[in-house]
């Protein structure tokens, strides 16, 4: 999606939705968010589709150095 400004304990950034989609099961998907929670702390999941071989998640990221 387009980025969007976000104020955050009043700082502002530019917030933009990154949706994600996987196969795999269940234990793996699990190790990918907690990964992707990793290499992108300051980012969020929206929201999360699970099926029993699939997984789509929509994540929020936050870019920039903050105003």
């Amino acid at each position: 999606s387009s980025p969007r400004s976000v104020t955050v304990n009043k700082s502002t950034f530019q917030a933009f939705g990154v949706p994600v989609s996987f196969t795999g099961d269940t234990e793996g998907f699990l190790r990918l968010v907690g990964r992707l929670g990793y290499w992108l702390p300051s980012a969020s999941i929206a929201s999360v589709w699970l099926n029993p071989e699939s997984m789509t998640l929509s994540r929020q990221v936050y870019a920039g150095a903050g105003e």
